[in-house]
């Protein structure tokens, strides 16, 4: 067993997100790194609850993940869990089940331990001349916000709300009146970044920086045709407000002449396009005109976090 090597383990509304890392002084470099869908999100949304059969598959997603881990030597793996398991009605009745048959116990991150891990993964695409910077990681089941500075090693305020992209996903259902609908899944979610731009009472100059994590970079993936592992050339890109828009033109165009996502690449599913209506949102209730890409760290924080105790 390599004594180095720690594994993060972050369970999404709609992926399980597997980072295992080699850490050398304090430092964590990933070695390797794997997206696994399941269906938590879904049953919660859908029923309020986790189904017997999604229960079952998400363990086998599990088992697939510590048999990952066996094979790079990885000393110590934790796994983590946000929205899909925090809202779940019969979350407790899960987590004793992987406790019992595959002896994890399930960390549940809180809010503010949600958004500090979105922070601290973001902070090597901070600007120097950035007085500001806001961090946005745009999950299936919640949004994180989390503001800060340069000079600020975790963030001075954050805030979890509960619209990530499955909540918009039915109102894109009818054909007939997408642009009406996509401009209301905008205004409906800066209604809520406008109140906690209020509430902070942030004043945002030209000077100051937006992160988009989590499905912003996925999205722009997709769009541009990369497969998973190729995601990270995406990192670090600037999109503007106008990009954002002939985006959308474009993939409300698809959904209307419904054009399958899984045939034709450059194509967004319906669940993936309230992403753009995110990022078009944030940056017209903060008044700036662009936002970088970033990739969500969670498990990667969780390995370094491992290493050190």
């Amino acid at each position: 067993m390599k004594k180095n090597m720690y594994a993060g383990v972050d369970i999404g509304s709609g992926s399980a997100r597997l980072a295992i890392c080699e850490v050398v002084d304090g430092k964590a470099k990933t070695k390797y790194f794997e997206l696994f869908g399941h269906k938590l999100g879904h049953d919660n949304k859908s029923f309020g609850t986790l189904t017997e059969q999604t229960m079952q598959d998400t363990l086998n997603t599990f088992r697939k993940i510590l048999e990952k881990c066996d094979d790079f030597e990885v000393k110590a793996v934790e796994f983590s869990a946000t929205e899909a398991i925090r809202a779940a009605s019969n979350s407790k009745q899960f987590l004793e089940t992987v406790k019992q048959e595959l002896g994890i116990d399930i960390r549940i991150l809180h809010e503010k331990e949600e958004a500090t891990f979105a922070y601290l993964g973001a902070q090597k695409l901070f600007k120097d001349s950035a007085e500001n910077v806001l961090v946005m990681d745009i999950g299936r089941g919640s949004i994180e916000l989390a503001l800060g500075s340069l000079n600020q090693r975790e963030p001075k305020e954050y805030i979890s709300h509960k619209l990530g992209t499955m909540v918009f996903r039915d109102l894109l259902d009818s054909k007939t009146d997408l642009d009406k609908s996509f401009n209301k899944i905008i205004q409906q979610i800066k209604t809520d970044f406008n109140e906690t731009i209020n509430t902070w009472d942030i004043d945002f100059k030209n000077s100051d920086q937006l992160i988009g994590l989590g499905m912003s970079l996925f999205t722009y993936g997709y769009i541009h045709g990369l497969t998973e592992s190729e995601m990270v050339k995406g990192e670090g890109k600037e999109l503007t407000l106008d990009e954002l828009y002939s985006y959308a033109e474009d993939q409300l165009e698809n959904l209307r002449n419904e054009v399958c996502h899984r045939s034709n690449k450059g194509v967004l599913s319906q669940g993936d396009v309230p992403v753009l209506a995110t990022l078009i949102a944030l940056l017209e209730s903060a008044g700036l005109d662009s936002i970088t890409l970033g990739r969500t760290r969670i498990p990667q924080g969780i390995a370094l976090e491992l290493a050190s105790k």
